[in-house]
């Protein structure tokens, strides 16, 4: 009973409490096969926001002491490539109808997503300046990043659920560009020379964007100008099945966000050079300096020299083709009592570089008519893991619902590396309650093999 949105995305990273909410409509952009009873769903408005930092942890940083040994010990340890990722969706419109014939639905939404992969070797130098590259030659690759902004208009079937438990479900989407920015093949690499005795590095890479440069006259760019003009086309497809095995036991499995969008509007194509020198961290904060020092010198921290052979273009570029980010989600659930169930689901989301791999467990509980509350704990490698915690209310037709993972984070705000949070709004008929007196959350209602078969006649 409730609402929502996803980060697929290109989606960054999953929300893995979400996918067993089952009585929403916004459930079928994680699975699109997933059976829920709803005759009418209308979705007034929901959203989802996922962040993560693998290396800059404001849980790291103590504010009592010096803050130069605490970002050096944190440098040091920075020894493989991590990510940055940020992922958000709105979801403006929705509408989901079950049929004789299956369950038809179209949603309208308004996605963006970063991500960006930062090899050890960057930030080792950045911060730590001649001290790391004296004695070795510093090479530096594997920094690269992705940002883009684009709406979503999706039309989702799902069959009607067969005798056998089985039912199979697909969306296909139209997507409109808004923005777009891609960092490629960027190297960095000391030279002999120096200069005031600081190492020089010369990097050099190539930069892409679409929608957001202005060249000549064309200075008509705005925030404005993008969300009202996405003509940049795209598609995508998502494909889910699922199983539900007797009145226990279920499966899922959907493959997300497989898909394109051809980048034409206002393209910069330019390959880049530049050379460069770090001062080092202990050049611009004091042994005993604080976040106030940082910031009045943080400007100081890298010095920019002449690279004459870099040319910016004074035109636009040619068309570029970029893939959306695929997503892979996995669920079971166990009904082990009308009131009580306990699931499990496992995420893999495309990245730049390399993939993510996240798993959760979870236990929800309806907890009378109109609440149903969900807790649980997910794993995203070994340094990302927390507790995630859900609440669905209904109110009648109407329904709201808030879901979070890493929920710790969101309350402390010296530890803020990892969020995935949904909420929204909708409104089902006909009208239900989560203690299964009108169809929700009993093992004779939702997760009953033979109720599922019964189709509706209007």
């Amino acid at each position: 009973m409730l609402a929502s949105c996803s980060i697929g995305d290109t989606s960054a990273q999953n929300a893995l409490l979400f996918p067993h909410l089952d009585e929403v409509q916004q459930v079928l952009q994680r699975n699109p096969a997933k059976p829920f009873d709803a005759k009418v769903s209308v979705a007034l408005g929901s959203a989802f926001a996922g962040y993560r930092n693998g290396i800059f942890k404001r849980g790291d940083y103590d504010p009592d002491f010096p803050l130069l040994p605490q970002v050096e010990a944190v440098v040091r340890e920075h020894t493989e490539v991590e990510k940055i990722n940020f992922a958000g969706r709105a979801d403006l419109f929705g509408l989901s109808i079950l049929t004789e014939v299956g369950r038809f639905s179209v949603g309208v939404s308004q996605r963006a997503d970063a991500k960006f992969s930062v090899p050890p070797e960057f930030t080792n130098y950045i911060f730590l300046g001649n001290e790391f590259v004296e004695g070795q030659n510093l090479v530096v690759r594997d920094l690269n990043g992705e940002a883009s902004a684009f709406v979503e208009v999706a039309l989702r079937y799902q069959t009607p659920v067969q005798d056998n438990g089985w039912s199979f479900g697909g969306s296909l989407k139209f997507l409109g560009g808004q923005g777009n920015g891609v960092l490629t093949d960027a190297v960095g690499s000391t030279l002999n020379e120096t200069i005031a005795d600081t190492f020089l590095v010369e990097a050099s890479g190539r930069l892409q964007s679409s929608g957001v440069a202005a060249f000549g006259t064309d200075t008509t760019l705005s925030i404005t100008t993008l969300i009202r003009n996405p003509n940049n086309f795209g598609l995508g497809l998502d494909m889910g099945v699922y199983y539900q095995v007797d009145d226990t036991w279920s499966f899922g499995l959907s493959l997300l966000d497989v898909g394109f969008i051809r980048w034409k509007r206002r393209v910069y194509d330019a390959e880049f050079g530049a050379r460069f020198r770090s001062e080092g961290f202990s050049a611009i904060v004091s042994p005993t300096g604080n976040l106030e020092e940082l910031a009045d010198n943080i400007g100081d921290l890298v010095v920019d020299d002449p690279f004459p052979e870099t040319m910016s273009p004074t035109d636009y570029g040619e068309p570029y083709t970029r893939a959306i980010k695929p997503s892979l989600l996995g669920t079971v659930s166990a009904q082990v009592s009308d009131m009580f169930e306990v699931g499990m689901s496992y995420a893999y989301d495309a990245d730049v570089l390399r993939g993510q791999h996240s798993v959760g467990v979870n236990a929800k509980l309806n907890a009378g008519k109109y609440v149903q509350a969900l807790a649980g704990y997910s794993y995203t490698g070994s340094q990302q893991t927390g507790l995630g915690l859900g609440l669905a209310l209904a109110f009648g037709p109407l329904q709201i619902y808030a879901t979070a993972d890493n929920v710790l984070d969101l309350t402390n705000e010296d530890k803020f590396d990892e969020i995935a949070a949904n909420a929204g709004v909708n409104l089902i008929f006909p009208i239900v309650w989560f203690d299964g007196s009108g169809g929700y959350g009993s093992s004779k209602g939702l997760k009953s093999r033979s109720k599922k078969v019964k189709c509706y006649k209007f």
